[in-house]
């Protein structure tokens, strides 16, 4: 729950809203001032029940590190279901101006939460799934991108657009065998285009959840920019 003050620093968002899941919270509280006796850490609710007693409850203070929650909450992402996340973040999206299915909302939570450690950063660490990048690594194309590559780069989005309904993946392969092509000279240019930095999910997962035809939609947006920056 969040905390208002007079006091603008004493203000405190609170754990629900700052994104944490309500398990981890109580599993991190529950070790603050307990412990199991072994080096056990992740109890579910009924664990703890079984396990806790207050003759190990420990007298010396306890330390609150919130890096130890964050990673508790986590481990509980990661473990949670897909569509169980989606519903948790769905009014986030809208209030972020995101009208997209829960279906998109639980691919979107696959494809990152082993990327996150609180519930809002499925949106904030990865808008680049819901529109389209609006900056780019310029570093990394300066170091990747050459005017030679424009050419197939356009002639992707051209096959991509063109099959929309086809496996994105073993498209990109085939066109990059076809072209003599390695992975290396082009999938970091095409991570740049899809997300407009070198981090995040995996490239090819990326594709398939933005679909095709916007897939090229963002590589012909990128190209030009591409070119300027190394023009």
């Amino acid at each position: 729950m969040s905390w208002d003050s007079d006091k603008e620093e004493d203000n405190f968002t609170g754990f629900r809203e700052d994104g944490f899941l309500p398990e981890s919270l109580l599993n991190f509280l529950a070790l603050l001032g307990w412990s199991p006796g072994n080096d056990e850490e992740m109890f579910t609710m009924a664990e703890l029940c079984e396990a806790f007693s207050l003759e190990k409850i420990v007298k010396s203070g306890a330390r609150f590190d919130i890096d130890k929650a964050l990673w508790f909450n986590q481990q509980y992402i990661i473990k949670s279901e897909d569509i169980k996340l989606a519903y948790m973040i769905q009014d986030r999206a809208v209030e972020e101006g995101y009208h997209v299915s829960t279906e998109y909302l639980e691919e979107v939570c696959h494809l990152m939460k082993e990327r996150v450690s609180k519930t809002h950063e499925f949106i904030s660490q990865a808008r680049y799934l819901f529109e389209l990048p609006n900056m780019y690594d310029d570093a990394i194309i300066q170091k990747k991108y050459r005017t030679e590559l424009a050419q197939p780069l356009a002639e992707l989005a051209g096959i991509l657009s063109a099959s929309p309904d086809e496996d994105a993946e073993t498209l990109i392969k085939d066109f990059l065998q076809q072209q003599g092509l390695k992975p290396g000279e082009i999938m970091p240019l095409l991570r740049i285009c899809m997300t407009g930095i070198m981090q995040g999910p995996d490239l090819m997962g990326t594709i398939r959840l933005l679909g095709s035809a916007e897939a090229a939609q963002r590589i012909r947006k990128a190209l030009p920019h591409f070119d300027s920056i190394v023009g």
